[in-house]
């Protein structure tokens, strides 16, 4: 199995042959973002899950992030915010790195 990285609850673990790793906690907000809007974009663990909010003042933004079962990465699901929109999801763990680009 491909070793890959998972956030879960703020705490970054790598994952290897289905066992986790506690690397360090991290703010996810550092976690590697690829895409022209990640600048704009924050992903914050909130303590129950996860708060995705678009800091721009004029631009829509799409978020794509692998949110996890347990330790394995699912396919993305694509989150629209507007312009100074935040949303929240009780996923307890994402597979990083998450895109986010203007729309």
């Amino acid at each position: 199995m491909q070793e890959h990285a998972v956030d879960v609850g703020g705490q970054l673990h790598t994952v290897v042959d289905g066992r986790a790793n506690a690397i360090d906690f991290v703010d996810v907000e550092e976690v590697k973002c690829e895409g022209n809007a990640c600048r704009e974009v924050t992903v914050k663990w909130t303590g129950g899950g996860y708060r995705l909010t678009n800091k721009s003042a004029d631009r829509a933004v799409r978020i794509s992030i692998r949110w996890t079962f347990g330790f394995q990465c699912l396919d993305p699901s694509d989150i629209d915010l507007e312009p100074e929109e935040s949303a929240e999801y009780a996923n307890g763990g994402y597979c990083p790195p998450y895109q986010a680009n203007y729309i």
